[in-house]
């Protein structure tokens, strides 16, 4: 996803991670909240909720919207 794909989410908007290596492969993750700068969102193999800045190129480039 690129930057103006990641600002553009909304709480409850499902997306999956994916970075080809074994246990990170389709894990889904519900969008909890959006702001300027980053998404919050909790995985669903995770207790807790992840900070996910939209021009974070580490996570964007494996990351897709159902």
């Amino acid at each position: 996803m690129n930057q103006q794909q990641m600002s553009k989410l909304k709480r409850g908007d499902v997306i999956s991670y994916n970075d080809v290596h074994k246990g990170h492969s389709g894990v889904n993750a519900e969008v909890l909240g959006n702001n300027q700068s980053f998404v919050v969102v909790q995985f669903e193999d995770r207790y807790t909720t992840t900070n996910i800045r939209h021009d974070d190129a580490g996570w964007t480039d494996f990351l897709t919207k159902f």
